[in-house]
C-alpha cells in the first residue's frame, strides 16, 4: 500500500507539472508581483469592473453616491480601455465620461435610454466605431476601437447571473460575431464560476453548460486572467478578459482589492496586454 501511494503521488505530481507546462494554473495563484501603480510602456491596459451593488443593500446598478469613487479608482488605475457593467443608463454613462476628464470617450448600446442597467465601454483616447448587429440588448455591446492606428473589436458583456442557458446563448452569440483573423477582446462579468474546488451547485443551474460555454470561447480566444484569482464574493471568479492570442500576449494582471464602495460586490480586474506585432 505504501508503494502504491508513492506511485500515485508521483503520478499526480507529473500531471501537475504537465498542466503547468501547457500554461494551466489554479485560479487562485495570481501574479504575486502585480502592482497596478506600475505600468510598463507599450501595454494596452484593460480594466473590467461590475460597479453595481450586491444583495447586501438590495441589488442595484451603480448608485449615484459611488460615481465619484469609480472615477477616482479609474484615474488611479490609468487604463487604456475600460469595460464597465451595471451602469445606470445613458445619463450616468455621460456623467462618468465627463468626470474622467477631457479626451475621454464612451460608447454603449444604442437602445439604452437615460436610465436602466447597461454596459459602457470607455477610453481616455482613441475612437469608437459602431458595429451593427441584431438582437441588441443593454447587457452586451460590440464595438470597434481604433487606438493609435490599431483597430480591434471589443465585446463588453454582462451575462445572466442565474441561467447557464442564457449565458451560453449570449456569449456564443458574441463569440460568433467576432471577426476572425483580427485583434479581438471579449470581457466583462461573464458569471462563469468554474473553480472545481468550490460549491458550484450554489451558483449555477447547469455546471456542464457553463464549462461548454467557457470552452466555446476558448476555441479562438485566450483567457488572459485565469491566474488572477477571485473577483467577486464569496471567493468567485466571475469577471474575465479573453483576447485573440495571435494578436496579444499578457504582460501582467491581477484583481485590485480594496477599491469597492458601499455594497459593491466585485473588484476591478486589470490586465496589461502587449501587441504581438
Amino acid at each position: 500500500m505504501r508503494r502504491s501511494g508513492a506511485a500515485l503521488e508521483r503520478l499526480l505530481f507529473l500531471l501537475a507539472a504537465i498542466a503547468l507546462g501547457f500554461g494551466y494554473a489554479p485560479a487562485g495563484l495570481g501574479d504575486a508581483a502585480f502592482d497596478p501603480a506600475r505600468k510598463h510602456t507599450d501595454v494596452l491596459r484593460v480594466v473590467t469592473w461590475n460597479v453595481g451593488e450586491g444583495v447586501a443593500e438590495g441589488a442595484s446598478a451603480l448608485r449615484p453616491r459611488n460615481v465619484a469613487h469609480v472615477v477616482d479608482v479609474l484615474r488611479e488605475l490609468r487604463p487604456d480601455l475600460v469595460l464597465l457593467q451595471e451602469v445606470a443608463g445613458g445619463d450616468q454613462a455621460e456623467a462618468l465620461r465627463a468626470a474622467l476628464g477631457p479626451g475621454w470617450i464612451a460608447t454603449l448600446p444604442s437602445e439604452v435610454g437615460a436610465v436602466g442597467r447597461c454596459v459602457v465601454t470607455l477610453a481616455p483616447r482613441g475612437t469608437f466605431l459602431p458595429m451593427p448587429y441584431g438582437q441588441r440588448t443593454a447587457r452586451r455591446h460590440l464595438t470597434r476601437f481604433n487606438l493609435d492606428q490599431r483597430l480591434m473589436t471589443v465585446a463588453n458583456v454582462h451575462a445572466d447571473a442565474f441561467a447557464a442557458e442564457e449565458r451560453n446563448a449570449m456569449l456564443g452569440y458574441l463569440a460568433d460575431r467576432l471577426p476572425r483573423g483580427e485583434p479581438c477582446l471579449l470581457g466583462g462579468d461573464l458569471n462563469l464560476d468554474l473553480d472545481l474546488d468550490k460549491r458550484r451547485d450554489l451558483f449555477t443551474d447547469d455546471s456542464h453548460k457553463d464549462v461548454e460555454t467557457y470552452n466555446y470561447l476558448a476555441r479562438d480566444l485566450e483567457d488572459f486572467c485565469r491566474t488572477c484569482g477571485a473577483t467577486a464574493d464569496p471567493d468567485r471568479r466571475l469577471d474575465y478578459l479573453f483576447a485573440s492570442p495571435m494578436d496579444f500576449m499578457r504582460d501582467s494582471g491581477g484583481v485590485v482589492r480594496g477599491r469597492r464602495s458601499g455594497a459593491m460586490d466585485h473588484d476591478p480586474l486589470v490586465v496589461d496586454l502587449l501587441f504581438r506585432h
